[in-house]
């Protein structure tokens, strides 16, 4: 049975690389979620830039009127046109970080231009409190189950064990059979002046053997290719192991974090409101001349570091959930596209463009 052992041992060859293939799809998918939400987070970082840069112009004019009466000093203008070249600066950093993205979600997706089409529209983040989050062991069971990664190894231990069972053979006896039959036939003619003969021969041959060689001793070669098979499954199996040990920790080190991130987002979300309420505060105090500039200074910077923490916590979220779909293998079941929340349709047309 060695050569039905190695066309077995192939067969799981085979196997393997398709699981390596769906492994590679499987990462794929999972960078390409993570370059498209860095995108709409650099997107949320500019309009951030863009906000701040509007609230101190406008307080730079009001400021350069009041300057121009004597209401205020000198160092109030300044402080306002540092903090309009400083959101200028933010801005500038968001853009960049937003074209960084933007190229590398097209060579992800293949465009040999390096960048997407202009007509490509990206939404805002959104975040999805209502989104169902299945319990950890489900994710588990399904991860064990699907993840190509570790269904290659497995595979791969599969063709050690057929490897193993090919040097198991030659411990045995061969046989070989063998037959012919072989039929012959002869014809003279004579031809004289008064007389013509013929004479005719006929032969058969039959011939079949039965031979069998079995090698007691061939100086251990035998014996030690079966212990170096064996050390190989042994490998395969301690690499399944490994495997999955690192499987279980994906799977739940992105579980972990995608609970962190939607506890962290809700409270930044409520941050936001609160800044948002004391800089308007404080900005009328200001206006009245019964707050300092450098508290009004204070609560603005509070309020674009609030926002800003609040649509990085919603991006964390959406790619802690990409990391746990990727994690547990869910979306490359079908070799469909990356389904999660707003990317889904972006990738898709992307995709099919």
């Amino acid at each position: 049975l060695a050569r039905e052992f190695g066309v077995m041992a192939a067969k799981y060859g085979v196997m393997s690389q398709e699981s390596l293939n769906d492994d590679a799809r499987r990462k794929l998918l999972l960078l390409v979620a993570q370059s498209y939400y860095d995108i709409l987070l650099a997107a949320e970082n500019r309009r951030i830039a863009l906000e701040d840069m509007s609230f101190q112009l406008k307080n730079l004019r009001e400021t350069e009127i009041k300057h121009q009466y004597g209401a205020v000093p000198l160092s109030d203008v300044l402080n306002f046109q540092i903090q309009v070249n400083q959101a200028d600066s933010d801005r500038l950093n968001a853009e960049f970080n937003y074209s960084k993205a933007l190229f590398t979600l097209a060579a992800l997706m293949g465009y040999p231009e390096g960048t997407l089409p202009d007509t490509v529209k990206f939404p805002e983040i959104k975040y999805d409190s209502d989104a169902l989050l299945l319990s950890v062991d489900t994710y588990l069971d399904m991860a064990l189950a699907n993840r190509p990664d570790l269904k290659s190894y497995r595979e791969q231990l599969k063709i050690s064990e057929f490897n193993l069972y090919q040097t198991y053979s030659a411990f045995s006896p061969t046989f070989y059979a063998s037959g012919s039959y072989g039929l012959s036939s002869t014809s003279n003619d004579y031809h004289g002046s008064n007389a013509t003969s013929s004479t005719s021969y006929d032969s058969q041959a039959l011939n079949y053997g039965l031979t069998a060689e079995w090698v007691l001793f061939n100086g251990f070669q035998r014996y030690n290719r079966t212990r170096q098979a064996q050390a190989n499954v042994a490998i395969a199996q301690f690499t399944v192991a490994e495997t999955w040990l690192t499987v279980v920790n994906d799977v739940r080190t992105a579980y972990a974090n995608y609970d962190l991130n939607i506890k962290q987002a809700n409270l930044y979300s409520a941050i936001r409101k609160l800044v948002f309420e004391q800089r308007d505060l404080v900005q009328a105090e200001y206006d009245a001349g019964q707050a300092e500039i450098v508290r009004l200074n204070e609560a603005q910077r509070n309020v674009v570091s609030a926002e800003s923490q609040l649509v990085q916590a919603l991006a964390n979220v959406q790619k802690a959930r990409a990391q746990l779909e990727a994690a547990a293998n869910i979306n490359n079941l079908g070799r469909g596209y990356y389904a999660v929340n707003g990317a889904s349709a972006t990738i898709k047309v992307l995709t099919e463009n």
